[in-house]
């Protein structure tokens, strides 16, 4: 009877935890610039890809290629008004990190921000953010895993 109960309390246990959701990861950015101020913040989704991201009702949403995670942007950013001046110009894979470069069109300032490491491709977007800022979204996946991300830019 004893051997039952604990043959069935094991199954169960056995069960949940092959249910769970992995703990997601969670960070911070910091971005290197001489000119700009470049923080945000990173997390992990349950996606087995990103093939495509777009905008709906202020808020990110990823896709693959059954479903979609819709996740938010920080307060003040300003879907409606997209901005086109930065460009990804190098990035440099660092073991578990990848260091993404972007340019400034017209200025030619530049900052890095360090990601976790994928073999996917980076997407990004960029919206107002405030009076006189920007706010970058960013997505990407590989190894297994898909992120979200953004960081607000603003001079220094």
């Amino acid at each position: 009877m004893l051997v039952r109960r604990l043959a069935a309390l094991l199954f169960s246990f056995t069960v949940l935890i092959s249910c769970a959701q992995p703990a997601t990861q969670r960070g911070a950015i910091a971005g290197t610039s001489k000119n700009k101020v470049v923080r945000g913040e990173y997390g992990q989704v349950t996606l087995p890809d990103v093939d495509r991201v777009s905008i709906q009702d202020g808020k990110l949403v990823l896709h693959a290629a059954s479903s979609s995670v819709t996740v938010e942007l920080p307060a003040g950013a300003d879907t409606s008004k997209p901005t086109r001046h930065w460009a990804l110009t190098t990035d440099t894979s660092a073991g578990d990190q990848t260091a993404y470069t972007f340019t400034h069109a017209e200025s030619l300032d530049d900052f890095t921000i360090e990601l976790p490491s994928a073999d996917g491709q980076l997407r990004y977007g960029v919206f107002e953010h405030g009076q006189s800022g920007e706010v970058m979204a960013l997505a990407w996946a590989g190894k297994g895993r898909s992120y979200f991300g953004w960081v607000t830019i603003a001079g220094k």
